[in-house]
């Protein structure tokens, strides 16, 4: 395996539509010196892999007490590879405990990607568990650069990198400011407890009569929910109000949604909807009071999102019909929206760190 040394390869558990282009840019810059190995499934069943998108190789993912644990069948082949490898900054696979301590003893380096900490914050008693992880990995790579500069502060000697995610390529953001289609409200993610989606709609069916001709809300995603949120509106009668459609990954397909919408909503927890909004100049509506994960750190208030009363039906109408009445001021915001996030958060600055792992 020699002729591995400089090569990158990563492991994930699955490999979900929204990081497809990621996946895909880092081929095309390191071409046969990229390998991605993947299973089928992860811990959450409503992530599901990208269908027109498949790994170099097809590992096994083998779940254990009732899914709180995993390991991969497949990778043996790797734990003497000269590659760097990376992994998931996960404590609930097995598997990367052993690559961790073997590769350790080793000298081979071992990367980890992630969260730094546990979405219940430092103090949870998992970090524990995640700590050690990060010690034994050779680098870490975290989702934002406030996270690396706190780890750098407790882990000083430890080579760390942020990537900030990303979903689009630079030129891939654009945004739209024809007056006349910029009416809409748009919903992209899971259909999930979590994410709330149930509440938009009974917030948005409440403020409809007090919104400008015309507003219609879409959303766009896949999971449980979506079943009762098809039956509400029908039910209710507003099938011309509310457009429900199942999960777009392709981007030339899911701008053409965000580029009619005057603002996004985000009713339960923050993630990569935030920077998908921005990258397209569509500010965003945002519940305050959320475990949100590390993107929330692209917030700036009143200049590419607004926050609303968490769990709030009323309070989350009355956010809507404000926003409408301050239609100029939001729709003036589009272009410097979208420049910010072109430099913070395109998928070639996502892609930084890893190639520098090459590179350097």
């Amino acid at each position: 395996m020699k002729h591995l040394e400089n090569h990158l390869i990563i492991i994930q558990n699955t490999i979900p539509g929204y990081r497809v282009v990621f996946f895909s840019h880092l081929k095309e810059m390191l071409a046969s010196r990229f390998f991605l190995y993947a299973g089928t499934d992860t811990f959450d069943k409503s992530i599901t892999p990208a269908k027109d998108y498949k790994p170099d190789v097809l590992i096994k993912n083998k779940f254990i007490l009732g899914r709180r644990l995993m390991y991969y069948q497949g990778i043996k082949v790797l734990l003497r590879c000269p590659a760097t490898l990376i992994f998931e900054l996960n404590p609930r696979n097995l598997s990367i405990w052993f690559f961790l301590l073997y590769r350790k003893f080793l000298g081979l380096p071992t990367v980890l990607w992630g969260h730094a900490w546990p979405r219940a914050g430092k103090k949870a008693r998992t970090n524990v568990l995640r700590n050690l992880m990060k010690n034994l990995a050779t680098s870490i790579i975290t989702y934002t650069e406030l996270q690396k500069e706190e780890l750098k502060e407790s882990m000083p000697g430890k080579s760390i990198f942020s990537s900030s995610n990303g979903l689009l390529r630079e030129n891939e953001m654009e945004t739209s400011l024809n007056n006349d289609k910029i009416k809409g409200l748009i919903y992209v993610g899971r259909l999930i407890q979590d994410k709330k989606a149930i509440l938009l709609y009974e917030a948005f069916k409440k403020a409809l009569p007090y919104l400008p001709k015309g507003v219609v809300l879409k959303i766009i995603g896949s999971g449980p929910d979506r079943n009762v949120i098809n039956r509400k509106i029908t039910e209710d009668g507003l099938n011309a109000s509310v457009i429900l459609l199942n999960s777009i990954f392709d981007n030339s397909k899911l701008k053409k949604y965000y580029h009619s919408s005057f603002f996004s909503v985000s009713p339960g927890y923050v993630g990569l909807n935030l920077i998908q909004s921005l990258g397209y100049g569509v500010p965003m509506i945002i519940s305050e009071n959320e475990p949100h994960s590390p993107e929330i750190e692209a917030v700036e208030l009143k200049e590419n999102s607004i926050y609303f009363e968490t769990d709030s039906i009323e309070n989350l109408k009355q956010t809507f019909i404000e926003v409408y009445n301050d239609y100029d001021h939001w729709h003036e915001k589009r272009p410097l929206i979208l420049k910010e996030c072109q430099k913070n958060y395109s998928i070639e600055r996502m892609a930084q760190p890893f190639l520098e792992l090459i590179y350097d």
